[in-house]
Formats: structure tokens, C-alpha cells, sequence
């Protein structure tokens, strides 16, 4: 057998130009093509063939603000949906190498997901990106399963780096509503959202390797019914619908105090609690007594805009209805372009939903190979005189490098029109440091957004032609270290470091304890004061530690994990 570092340098050489040039038939792959590359081996570096990998992309360049719009209402930057949660599949050859080829698109994506084999071996992935092989060592899977034995349905999503959550397709094919006793998962942080006879429940699990995890029956629940064609999802999670199997649903546990929202006829229902509940007993083969509505009432009052134009019925344009947020913007309502009375959009008015007013709410309009143009609700009667004046737009580019002038993959950089805060881009660059962040107007800034680099703005009055050349800056070093009381690493700690101003991008960063108990984080600035904030669930107990004014500086922080929870004398804890 190859050796494992042979069989390493290969597949890297096999990516590189040189190795596509030697192809003389070949055509070389752009990064919209090219496959993601992993090697899976066992703990020993054995390779492992017949593994599998399940992965969940997403485009390099997105519009934040349509982050929680429902899937088949995102165009994102070009004429297909940004966010639908796009799978794709790959099983490993005999040496334990998986290629993995994107979706049918023309643009360039990075992925995250797990590798898992038949015999109970998995891991989690982290970011990945096409032309860039990593190895991936798996270890024994951890087990999910009810403490009663029934079968339920698990929708399972994977923490990402950057703070946000994926959801994983669990085996080739399947589907939300495939029910088994038991799921197996690679060690790894997660909401799970499971689905059983006696309804929907939530859990956050960070699992460990060969651990197996029981969900207990919810106590208490509540019974909702569909009205209003309406979706039923929890917040952040908007490719869940819980009404799609069926008009009613039964929500128990922690599940019950989460923050809902949905959609009904392009409109997105204001996000909020669920009401509670008396417990109800069901007749059989009847619906429940009082089951609560969902949604309370139908869509508000709509206004109808006048957009003049002529579009392909597959590249008609889109139009929301905005809330400003830090991240760009929340979408409140959708509608598409239709060529009804000379071409129109209609939206519900602005100063009838209670989540935004007529003052604060935005218009953002997105077409195919154009940039998105945005202006206030108040500013509405001059939508159509703004598409009708529009030019098509240039394509933002830019190559990124590090101080040593080496390629930075992977890196978040912002770029923002001017007072045009909805129709933001947030662009990651590729394996080979480009970052595309498809037509945009100008004037504008771009912003460092990564957690790796200080924020660093660049204004742009116009887009250049060339590639920007962008290089970044490490910032400076937070270094600390973690212990229990008696002197021992707080190995597994998760560490968040918070900027009070809020000036610091993004405004939170966390990251695990080292197995020798340091932690650090990086692009800081030398005076700005941070918070630090240590966590560790263990034996039932949350053990914490918090600092409450600290310096990006090289002599390091000392926390030391405290039990907050409290303890009642007399209790059977304390026995």
C-alpha cells in the first residue's frame, strides 16, 4: 500500500495547475466546477475506502439580509436561489479519497458537513473549499435514541465556525420525515429538532465521540393549527417547516419557548413565542379541542408598485420589504415581478406591520446580472424611475493576501453601497485568495469581516476593472488560559470574547480551550477593551468564569471555572 504521505502529496499535485496542464484534453475546472477533495482515514491514518461524505453548500457571495427568507424566495446574486440548502454527495475510492462535485451552477461555493462509514466511524467538517484537499480523521460515531425506544424523525444541523447552523442530510436520499430508532452522528456541537407520535421537540447536544445520547418525552406541549396556508418554522431555521407533513403540530419541551416565525402569501409572520396551553386530551381520529391558530390572523392590507419593464419569465425580478438589522437586514415580505397591469410588484404597505414602520423599513429589488438596488419605503414612488435608470453593473473582485503574500482562503469580507445598508454582499474567498462579489454599485466600502484578521475598511468610489488587490492584517493577539480551581486545563472550554462598544466585526468570537488549557483569538486592536466569557457544561452543571474589561496583549488572562449553578442544602445533588 502507498504510504499515507505519498498518497497525500499525490492528490495535492493532482489539483495543481501543473497537474491540469499535463492533461491536454482536460479542460481546467473554475472553482464554480472543481470538487471538493477530502481523505478519510481512521485514527491510526489507515485510508478508509467506501466512506461517505454528506455535504450542505452555500455560495461564496450572499445577501445577508435574505439569510431567513424562505428558500424559494432568495435569487441570491444571479438568477438561481442563493440559499436553498443545496446537498451533494460522495463516496471514497479504495485509498480513501472522496471528490465530491458541486451543484450545477455557475457559481463557486464552499461546503460543511460529515464523513461517515457503514462500520460507525464519522467526523464534522468545518469549512471546505473546491481545490482544497484536507485530510479528515474519523472516530466512532455517537448515538441519538429515545429513552422510550420509539422511533422518531431527526433534522439535525451542524454548528458552523462562523457562530451560524447547517443542516445535514444524514444519508443519500433521505428526508426530515424518515423515522428510526436511533441516529448516529460524528462528534460535533448541534441543534437537533426531532419529530415523533407525540410531536416536535428541540435539543442543543454537543456530542462526543461514542457517546450515546437519550431524548427524554416532553412534559408539556402545545397543539397548533395552519391557517392562511402559512409555514410554521423556528427562528433561524428556514428551510424547517413544520407544517409540511400535515395542518397540525404538537410542540413539547424547551421547544415550546422558542422564538417562531413563518411566511403566508409572501408575507413573514412576526417572529414570537408560541402561546401556552392547557394539556387536552384528543378523541381519536378527531382534530384537538382548541388547538391554537397559527397564524393569529391572515396578511395585512398590500400595496401594489408600479414597475415598468420587460423580463424572461424566468428572470423575473424580485422585490422585498426590509428591516434594517446589523447583519443588513430582515426580510418582512417578498413578491415577484409579474407582468400584470404593465408590470407590477405588491407588497403589504410598510406602516401596517408591526415589526418595522413606514420610516425604518427598506425596498430591495434584485435581478439576474444586475446589482441589487435599495432605497426607503418612504422613497417607494421612485422605485420604478430607479430600475428604469439602472445600468448594468460591474463585478466586484479582489485577491487577497496575507502578510507574506500568500493566498488567503476562506476569508469574510463585507461590502456595503453607500447608504444602501440592505444590499450588502458578504463574499468568502476561494481556495486561491479571489474573492467575487458579482455585480455591485459604487460608491461604496469594503469591510475585513473574518475573526482570523483585523476589520480593515477599504472605500471605493468606483469598481475597478482589475482584481483589488487586498492584504490583510493579523491584528493583534488575545492569549489565555483556562483551569479548574485545582489548578488543572479547562480542555474543552468554550471561550466568547465580546467587543461592548460594538465596534469590533463580527461583534462575537468564541473558540475551545486547548488540551493544555490556552485559548487565543486574533485581528483584535492593541486599546480597544474586550469581554471574555468562559463555558462548560459537566455533570449536569454549567461551570463558568468571566473577565470583565481586558487588553489584546502578550502576557495572557487567567480564568478559573466556578459551578453557577446553585445548590440547595439538603438536596439529593449534595447527598
Amino acid at each position: 500500500m502507498r504510504s499515507l504521505r505519498a498518497l497525500w502529496l499525490g492528490l495535492a499535485a493532482s489539483l495543481a495547475p501543473t497537474g491540469l496542464v499535463a492533461q491536454a484534453t482536460a479542460t481546467p475546472r473554475t472553482d464554480a466546477t472543481a470538487p471538493f477533495v477530502l481523505l478519510a482515514t481512521d485514527g491510526t491514518g489507515r485510508p478508509l475506502a467506501q466512506a461517505q461524505a454528506f455535504l450542505t453548500l452555500e455560495p461564496l457571495a450572499r445577501l445577508p439580509a435574505l439569510d431567513d427568507a424562505p428558500p424559494l424566495a432568495q435569487p441570491g446574486l444571479g438568477a438561481k436561489p442563493q440559499a436553498t440548502e443545496w446537498f451533494a454527495h460522495g463516496l471514497a475510492s479504495a485509498q480513501g479519497v472522496l471528490r465530491v462535485l458541486p451543484i450545477d451552477d455557475a457559481r463557486p461555493h464552499r461546503a460543511t458537513g460529515v464523513v461517515v462509514t457503514e462500520t460507525g466511524l464519522g467526523a464534522a467538517l468545518g469549512w471546505l473549499l473546491p481545490n482544497q484537499p484536507q485530510r479528515v480523521v474519523l472516530e466512532p460515531l455517537a448515538a441519538i435514541a429515545r429513552s422510550d425506544g420509539a422511533p422518531f424523525a431527526l433534522h439535525a444541523r451542524l454548528a458552523t465556525p462562523d457562530g451560524r447552523t447547517k443542516p445535514l442530510q444524514l444519508t443519500a436520499g433521505s428526508t426530515p420525515t424518515e423515522r428510526r430508532v436511533e441516529f448516529r452522528l460524528p462528534a460535533g456541537d448541534y441543534e437537533l429538532w426531532t419529530e415523533s407520535a407525540a410531536g416536535w421537540q428541540w435539543q442543543r447536544a454537543a456530542l462526543r465521540s461514542g457517546e450515546r445520547l437519550q431524548l427524554l418525552p416532553a412534559e408539556a406541549t402545545v397543539r397548533l393549527r395552519q391557517a392562511h396556508g402559512a409555514s410554521l418554522q423556528p427562528l433561524g431555521c428556514p428551510d424547517l417547516d413544520l407544517f409540511a407533513a400535515g395542518g397540525e403540530v404538537q410542540i413539547g419541551g424547551v421547544a415550546r419557548l422558542a422564538m417562531w416565525t413563518g411566511w403566508s402569501d409572501g408575507w413573514r409572520i412576526p417572529t414570537q413565542q408560541l402561546p401556552q396551553q392547557q394539556p387536552q386530551q384528543q378523541q381519536p381520529k378527531q382534530p384537538w379541542p382548541n388547538a391554537v391558530v397559527w397564524p393569529a390572523s391572515g396578511p395585512p392590507p398590500r400595496e401594489r408598485l408600479p414597475v415598468p419593464g420587460a423580463f424572461a419569465p424566468d428572470e423575473r425580478p424580485h422585490l422585498y420589504l426590509v428591516a434594517p438589522s446589523p447583519k443588513g437586514g430582515t426580510v418582512l415580505a417578498h413578491a415577484r415581478w409579474q407582468p400584470d397591469f404593465g408590470g407590477t410588484c405588491t407588497l403589504p404597505s410598510a406602516g401596517t406591520l408591526p415589526s418595522a414602520g413606514p420610516e425604518d423599513a427598506w425596498l430591495l429589488w434584485l435581478e439576474s446580472g444586475r446589482a441589487p438596488v435599495a432605497l426607503r419605503w418612504a422613497e417607494r414612488a421612485e422605485l420604478a424611475a430607479a430600475v428604469r435608470n439602472r445600468a448594468r453593473s460591474a463585478a466586484l473582485t479582489a485577491q487577497v493576501t496575507d502578510p507574506t503574500g500568500l493566498p488567503v482562503g476562506n476569508l469574510a469580507v463585507q461590502y456595503t453601497p453607500d447608504d444602501q445598508t440592505p444590499a450588502m454582499v458578504l463574499a468568502h474567498s476561494d481556495a486561491r485568495g479571489r474573492l467575487q462579489f458579482g455585480p455591485v454599485r459604487a460608491p461604496g466600502r469594503l469591510r475585513v469581516v473574518d475573526p482570523r484578521f483585523r476589520n480593515q475598511d477599504v472605500a471605493l468610489a468606483h469598481v475597478p476593472e482589475a482584481p483589488l488587490a487586498l492584504a490583510v492584517d493579523p491584528g493583534a493577539v488575545l492569549h489565555g488560559r483556562v483551569r479548574w480551581p485545582d489548578g488543572s486545563p479547562g480542555t474543552g472550554a468554550v471561550v466568547t470574547l465580546r467587543d461592548p462598544s460594538g465596534q469590533l466585526q463580527p461583534p462575537q468570537r468564541s473558540t475551545t480551550v486547548a488540551a493544555d488549557g490556552t485559548f487565543e483569538f486574533h485581528g483584535l486592536e492593541e486599546q480597544q477593551r474586550y469581554v471574555l466569557v468562559a463555558s462548560l457544561p459537566r455533570d449536569g452543571h454549567t461551570f463558568a468564569a468571566r473577565l470583565g474589561v481586558v487588553l489584546a496583549r502578550a502576557a495572557g488572562y487567567a480564568l478559573e471555572l466556578r459551578d453557577e449553578d446553585p445548590r440547595l442544602e439538603g438536596s439529593a445533588v449534595d447527598r
